[in-house]
């Protein structure tokens, strides 16, 4: 079973795109570039590294196979109502 991952504060996050936006500028020496530039990047990179996470959780993936299971029985309980209406309504009037 796959460890479930906790959901990160707003300070954590914040946090972890300070680091992410410094070891940005580190890299190139902390010459050039444009710190605005590395915090919004960073904040690219880490959204879509916890997205990644609550993907792979376990938990989100039953969550989402219910979903199309409930989804697939709607469409399945809809279909099924029509064809009892139908009959019904022919019942009615033979």
């Amino acid at each position: 079973m796959k460890k479930k991952h906790p959901v990160p504060t707003s300070d954590q996050k914040h946090h972890m795109i300070e680091e992410a936006a410094y070891f940005r500028a580190e890299r190139r020496g902390f010459t050039g570039g444009d710190p605005v530039e590395d915090w919004f990047s960073a904040e690219v990179e880490i959204e879509e590294s916890l997205k990644a996470l609550r993907k792979a959780d376990p938990q989100n993936q039953e969550l989402a196979a219910y979903e199309r299971m409930r989804q697939e029985m709607k469409k399945l309980l809809a279909n099924i109502q029509d064809t009892v209406n139908a009959d019904t309504i022919k019942q009615t009037f033979l």
